[in-house]
């Protein structure tokens, strides 16, 4: 891993159709292939501290757009092995 560079870990992503897109994906095979826009969220309070009570927490919505609709992973070797 390259210090310069941060890399955020991603449990959970929904895909993120806009308007015009759900209008051209009518079908669940559509809204589900092909897919280059995703969706996650961040809790966070306004006064910085990492956790809070429910009606101090907001949400940030990030969007991920992808430049091909495959998925291609780089998998390290030695972290497969180690995880089982």
């Amino acid at each position: 891993m390259n210090p310069l560079f941060i890399s955020p870990q991603v449990t959970h992503v929904v895909p993120y159709f806009d308007k015009a897109d759900l209008e051209e994906r009518i079908t669940d095979f559509e809204q589900n292939h092909d897919i280059f826009r995703f969706k996650y969220e961040t809790p966070f309070t306004l006064d910085g501290r990492p956790q809070g009570a429910p009606e101090d927490q907001w949400k940030r919505r990030t969007i991920l757009t992808r430049k091909f609709s495959k998925l291609l992973f780089e998998v390290d070797p030695y972290q497969l092995q180690s995880a089982y």
